[in-house]
This record gives structure tokens, C-alpha cells and sequence, in this order.
């Protein structure tokens, strides 16, 4: 366990992490500063800069580079578990945390500990000084410094791979910074981020594509003929290829459980019949597909034979943080950081496949510019009662807990609601009404308020003293 002096060294630490989100960035490089109307894209000048001072890590590195709308973080967790379960040692890198920001890069499915994790930003710090007196990029940013970290940490600690999930695009994205990788996965294309990106799924597939590299193959779920035919022109270019899911790959059979999904998988190389994973919602077959395609290219580029067996192991007890997570059983407790009107959609189809009539105890909150009104509306036929409350966040507006209310009287006059601006003491008043009516509990509406609330089970202090 930590010291006291330790916890504080480490809390001085996140602090100065954290500093970065809000730190004002330099027109015309991180900022949206507008170009013939259309914002101008990110930088990564000074991450390269910066990774040079440290040595360039990531070009010591083998990599899966992951984008895409939807599915890329399960895509992630999946193919970072499939390749481990062969015996790989594996770094995978991931946004945003449920609970501390050591989660953003991971070895084998461990946290960094703080032992490691404090003098790690410490080295990093003089080199951060030294970038800010002689560049004029401005002081680096909170995403670009984890990916810096990540790759220092990751080269330390010799992993085989690393499983990359870009955050925000693919061509602008910090995590292009890397010079090559094996695969290159883009789960799908959807009108996300449409004021950095681009208006048009086409510029929006344009950009995701900037993480293809020369003779890498890219896997993709993405269907429509149109973007298909840009993906296949784009990796031509480069001496590449493009595989979709049902193509060369694809799931059969796919049959929803109380507490999963078992799918069938057929390839060129394989046929594994009756696989087994705890994520719910039979969308995540496709994002599975995709990763266990991945790791047969990379076994075949090894010379190596799958060890089917453990593959199915490391298939069936994947599972990603505050991703539909039950906490406890009596009364139910279910934690699902969806936060937009599709993953709402989703995890309210999957809780009504699960649980009959008007019977869900919501407990809801939001950060500021969503469509509160997309949000609830799938949930008010599934809902017995809301509890609407705020994510505690230092860098996150949020929306008021009393703007919620009215918006359900608005849509579902029926449904009584309550307010907490305290998100424990929203939880904890749910759990109660649970427990007497014996009614199930699902906490919604943001990642950090599931990640906050998750330390009711999993405290963060003893999450970083692995």
C-alpha cells in the first residue's frame, strides 16, 4: 500500500495532469481557428517534438491502430485481450478513464502502479519545460502527454504490441504519430465530431483513413459502398488492403444471453463455432470479429498457429469499465457510460431485452451540449423512476439536474423523477428505492459519472496500489 507522502507525491502529480485539459492552447494549432469556414485541424508538430527529446519510443514499437465512430474502444479491449491470451505481452492505450488517468495505458491488463507512474512524469516534466522555452507550439496537451507517456511506459516495460485506439479522428489524432503499424482497424463511419472533422461521412472517412499505413492491412465493419470505395482506394495508393467484415471474415449465429452473446466466426483461416463473450448487445460480434481477424493476421505474419482454447478464454472474460458493468446483484446495479443518443439507444434495447415493462431505477447525468431530449426519450418506456443528478468533473459543464426533470415532464409527464446534486447520494437514494421494490438499478448518461460511481466498488486508491 501507498504512504500518505506517496498518495500526495502521485495527487501533486494528477494535478498537474489535469491542469493540461484546461490549459489555453495557441490559435491557429489546437485551436478550432476557422479557415474558409471549416476549423483549422489539430497539430502534431509538438508531440513529435517532444517524442524526439524522448527518444522516439514509438518507433521502437509494434502496433494495432484502431478508429472509427462506434466500437472502437470494445474493438480495443477485445484485440488487446485475444493477442495476450497468445502469449503476447501486451500495451494497450485508451480513452477517455472511467476512474484515473493510469488507465489510458495499460500493460497486460494492469494499471501502471504509482511506484512506476510518479517517476515517470517526473522524467517527463524537464522535457516539457525544455519544449515550451524553445518552440512556440504552446504547452503540450493532456491528451498528447498521456500518448507520450504511454509510449515511454510501453517501451520500459518491452511489450510485444500495443493496441492503439485513437481518440479523436485518425489523421489530426495524437496517436498518428506513430511511423508504421501491423493493422489498422476502423470499426465504422458515423457523423461524429462534425466540427473538426468534416460535415460528410466521405470527410469524415477521409480523415479516419489517415491511420492507414504502407502495407498494412485495414479491417473494417463499415458497410456502405461508397465509403468501402474509399477505403479500397486509399489503402491501393498505399500497397494495402482493405478486408470488411463479411468478406474474407465474418460472424454467423449470432444469439443474445442473459449474459452475453455467442457468435460463430468464419474466415479463410479459421471456423470457431459457439463463442462466448460477457459484453451485451449483439453489435459487439462484429467489434469482436474484427479483433480476432486481427490476431490471426498478425499469427500468420509470425509463423505462429492460434491457440484456439485460450483464445476463446481471453474472448469470454473481456470486459471494459462502466461498458453495461454490474456491481452487484441484490439489488441489481448496472454501470453504462453511454453518453450519446446511439449508445443510449443501445443499452436501452439490451435492458429491455433483459428486464419486462416500466421496472428500471435510472440514475442519469450529463455533460453540457447534448440532446437531452435523444437521450431520455429511449429510456422513458423502460423506466420506473429517474434520479437525475451531476457529473463531477473539474473540466466538464454539466447539465443542471432541474433542467433534466422538467425535460422528462415534458416528454413522459408519468415518470416521477428526483433530484440529487450530489451524484453517491443519487445512487444511494436509488439503491434503496431498489432494494424495497425490488427493482433493477442502471446508471446512465455519462462515462464520468459511471467512472465516478464506480468507486463505490473499485476505490481508486486501491486500484493504483496494484
Amino acid at each position: 500500500m501507498l504512504t500518505l507522502e506517496q498518495y500526495a507525491r502521485y495527487k501533486r502529480l494528477e494535478l498537474f495532469l489535469d491542469s493540461l485539459i484546461v490549459a489555453k492552447p495557441l490559435p491557429n494549432f489546437v485551436a478550432p481557428a476557422q479557415v474558409a469556414g471549416k476549423p483549422k485541424p489539430f497539430g502534431l508538430e509538438r508531440l513529435q517534438s517532444l517524442l524526439q527529446r524522448l527518444g522516439n519510443p514509438q518507433n521502437d514499437l509494434r502496433f494495432v491502430h484502431i478508429a472509427g465512430t462506434s466500437g472502437k474502444t470494445s474493438t480495443t479491449y477485445f484485440t488487446a485481450a485475444l493477442l495476450r491470451s497468445q502469449g503476447y505481452r501486451v500495451g494497450m492505450f485508451t480513452s477517455p478513464h472511467v476512474i484515473t488517468f493510469a488507465e489510458y495505458f495499460t500493460v497486460d491488463g494492469q494499471f501502471p502502479p504509482v511506484s512506476d507512474l510518479t517517476p515517470l512524469i517526473e522524467e517527463v516534466r524537464p522535457a516539457i519545460n525544455a519544449e515550451y522555452e524553445q518552440h512556440e507550439f504552446g504547452v503540450i496537451s493532456y491528451f498528447e502527454l498521456l500518448v507520450a507517456l504511454a509510449f515511454v511506459y510501453f517501451r520500459r516495460r518491452q511489450v510485444d504490441y500495443v493496441v492503439l485506439e485513437a481518440g479523436l479522428g485518425g489523421q489530426h489524432d495524437a496517436t498518428n504519430v506513430i511511423p508504421r503499424s501491423n493493422v489498422s482497424i476502423i470499426t465504422n463511419i458515423g457523423l461524429d465530431h462534425t466540427q473538426i472533422l468534416g460535415d460528410t461521412l466521405a470527410e469524415i472517412a477521409n480523415d479516419k483513413l489517415g491511420i492507414v499505413r504502407a502495407g498494412s492491412p485495414l479491417l473494417t465493419a463499415e458497410t456502405r459502398p461508397d465509403i468501402l470505395d474509399l477505403f479500397r482506394q486509399r489503402t491501393a495508393r498505399l500497397q494495402a488492403t482493405t478486408e470488411c467484415a463479411g468478406d474474407i471474415f465474418r460472424v454467423e449465429n449470432v444469439f443474445l444471453r442473459n449474459d452475453g452473446v455467442t457468435f460463430d466466426y468464419i474466415s479463410n483461416l479459421h471456423i470457431l463455432r459457439g463463442l462466448q463473450m460477457n459484453m451485451c448487445g449483439a453489435y459487439q460480434a462484429q467489434n469482436a470479429a474484427l479483433a480476432l481477424r486481427a490476431v490471426e493476421i498478425i499469427a500468420l505474419k509470425n509463423g505462429t498457429q492460434l491457440n484456439e482454447s485460450a483464445l476463446r478464454d481471453g474472448l469470454r472474460t473481456t470486459f471494459i469499465p462502466a461498458r453495461y458493468e454490474r456491481m452487484q446483484e441484490d439489488p441489481i446495479v448496472i454501470l453504462d457510460g453511454a453518453h450519446n443518443p446511439d449508445k443510449i439507444e443501445q443499452l436501452a434495447a439490451y435492458l429491455r431485452s433483459q428486464f419486462t415493462g416500466n421496472s428500471i431505477i435510472f440514475v442519469c447525468g450529463f455533460t453540457s451540449g447534448r440532446n437531452i431530449d435523444a437521450m431520455l426519450r429511449p429510456l422513458t418506456d423502460i423506466a420506473a423512476v429517474f434520479y437525475f443528478t451531476r457529473v463531477i468533473t473539474g473540466y466538464r459543464m454539466t447539465e443542471e439536474p432541474r433542467y433534466l426533470q422538467e425535460t422528462l415532464q415534458r416528454l413522459a409527464p408519468s415518470i416521477p423523477a428526483h433530484i440529487a446534486i450530489d451524484p453517491d447520494e443519487a445512487l444511494e437514494s436509488a439503491i434503496i428505492q431498489a432494494t424495497r421494490e425490488k427493482l433493477p438499478v442502471c446508471v446512465t448518461g455519462s462515462l464520468y459519472l459511471a467512472g465516478h460511481l464506480r468507486q463505490r466498488w473499485h476505490p481508486e486508491y486501491r486500484e493504483l496500489s496494484w
